[in-house]
């Protein structure tokens, strides 16, 4: 956060003759100067900037693996996914840690502002993140799951089939929710006399990945950017009773 007017010790502090407030995440320490804000132009309150830092603070201590861990740069799993993170980064609209000429399009910041809009939501602060979705928008949901729930690693979800002793059907589908981005995994297995096939597909229906070798144990992995459900065909090779299960790790 920054401000308009001067400041010495805030300057020694935090390195900057504009700034309001930082935050050290190695000493997990926040600075913030006791003299009281007045005349900012965005409006913002002594509190509301400490709200900031204190974003920050939290994801500093939350886990999106793949991407961050911690999360301090990315923000924490619910959000990035709900702000489309992962996918902005790929395309190179976002500039996770960048505290420079790309402070606007860093999703750490974003997040933390986020953070402050959710504590103080009255308060008269415009949104200078154009391009992260304004959090009085649906985003103070997964925030708070960010703060008070959060995400600590893959949960787990199974299906069951079976293909009856016949030509058909070939194959089967099986739909898994991916409401978070991150690695996914999924394996099928089935009996030992069996051969089965797997592949992984997206809503639209493109593939996303394969697995196809001798024998009915197979498994696919493929990174969750913006899908939020997936779907797993399995093919049956022969005409064999076959009984199968699909294990998916999710993010």
């Amino acid at each position: 956060m920054t401000r308009n007017d001067g400041g010495v010790e805030m300057t020694a502090a935090c390195g900057s003759d504009i700034a309001l407030s930082c935050y050290y995440p190695g000493e997990n320490r926040i600075v913030a100067s006791g003299d009281t804000i007045n005349d900012q132009p965005d409006n913002a309150t002594q509190l509301y900037v400490i709200a900031h830092q204190y974003g920050h603070h939290v994801a500093n201590h939350r886990d999106n693996a793949p991407f961050a861990n911690p999360a301090i740069d990315w923000g924490p799993k619910n959000w990035a996914s709900f702000a489309g993170v992962c996918q902005g980064v790929r395309a190179g609209r976002y500039f996770p840690g960048d505290e420079g000429d790309h402070y606007y399009d860093n999703p750490g910041e974003a997040f933390a502002e986020s953070f402050a809009q959710n504590a103080f939501p009255s308060q008269p602060v415009p949104w200078e993140w154009p391009d992260f979705p304004d959090p009085h928008n649906g985003g103070f949901a997964p925030l708070q799951r960010d703060a008070l729930n959060p995400w600590n690693g893959d949960g787990v979800d199974k299906r069951r089939g079976h293909f009856p002793k016949k030509r058909r059907p070939k194959k089967m589908l099986k739909r898994f929710a991916t409401p978070l981005d991150g690695d996914l995994k999924l394996s099928l297995s089935g009996p030992d006399r069996a051969d089965l096939a797997l592949k992984l597909r997206s809503s639209d229906g493109h593939i996303l990945a394969r697995s196809d070798g001798v024998g009915s144990r197979e498994s696919v992995s493929y990174q969750i950017c913006g899908e939020r459900s997936v779907s797993a065909v399995v093919r049956r090779h022969g005409r064999r009773l076959t009984r199968f299960k699909l294990t998916a790790l999710i993010p």
